[in-house]
């Protein structure tokens, strides 16, 4: 994770974007708050993508920049990105 944000950076990159969960594993909160700290220490932002309900309530707890998408999304989970944040983008279907 640290390799793949910095390599990105050193490129260009003026924003970091994570896929949370449409692959075979999700990103736990600690992975993904860690992959917060580095992006921010960089001074940019990270935007999540998450397909579903775990991947952006994990995103939401770990406090990313933006959830790209989170269809999935609950009220419960809005009001925790709103309490940390993050900006959720897309259709939201509760």
């Amino acid at each position: 994770m640290l390799k793949a944000i910095r390599e990105n950076i050193h490129y260009g990159a003026t924003l970091i974007k994570i896929v949370v969960d449409d692959q075979k594993y999700i990103y736990s909160v600690d992975d993904i708050r860690f992959m917060v700290e580095e992006t921010h220490r960089a001074g940019l932002r990270l935007a999540a993508h998450c397909w579903t309900h775990a991947g952006a309530r994990n995103a939401a707890e770990a406090g990313v920049d933006s959830i790209e998408h989170g269809q999935m999304m609950t009220n419960d989970d809005l009001q925790l990105a709103k309490k940390n944040h993050v900006v959720s983008w897309g259709r939201i279907f509760p």
